[in-house]
Parts: structure tokens; sequence; C-alpha cells
């Protein structure tokens, strides 16, 4: 493989791998964080209290499902986890076994 060739292939995928681990991670804080505030209002036992989140600068209620009937269901949290794994894979592929790095 040409230097040109791996150097990009090498940056290409190192960026893909950071851009999608970031996602993934900001991800599962974001799940953790709505499962700890679901456990504080399950203890609570308000019908007042409920989450709000602000997006794009729309303000949102969330619910939380009790079955799995009408939930939907978390393609981009799967696809940000599989995204990071074949990236990182991939340019480990290419540093030391193409000898890109």
């Amino acid at each position: 493989m040409s230097p040109e060739v791996s150097e990009w292939l090498n940056l290409i995928l190192r960026w893909i791998h950071v851009v999608a681990g970031i996602a993934w991670v900001g991800q599962t804080y974001l799940f953790s964080w709505l499962d700890a505030r679901f456990e504080h209002l399950e203890k609570s036992q308000s019908q007042d209290d409920r989450v709000w989140m602000l997006h794009s600068g729309g303000f949102y209620s969330v619910e939380k499902h009790k079955s799995l009937k009408e939930v939907p269901p978390l393609q981009w949290f799967r696809f940000e986890a599989l995204l990071t794994w074949i990236s990182g894979f991939s340019l480990l592929w290419v540093v030391y076994y193409w000898g890109g790095g």
C-alpha cells in the first residue's frame, strides 16, 4: 500500500472512530442520567413531577414505559457502538498489520 493511501486511510478511520466513540459515550451518559432521574421520580410518588429535556429549542417531556409494546428500538445507540468497534479494529489493522502508522 502506498504511504499516501495509508495515511489518508489512517486519518479517516481515526476521525470516524473518535466521533462514533463520543456519540456512543454521550448516549450512555444520557440513558444513565434518565434512568437515575426516573428512579428518583418513582421514589417521590408525585404525579406532577416529569422529566423535561431541551433539544434544538424545543422542550420535551420524557415518559418511562413499563412494557416493550410501544417502545421503539434504540437503533442509533446500536449503530454508534458497532461503528466504534468496526472503526477501531479497522484502524488497528491499518496501523499494525499494513504498517500505516
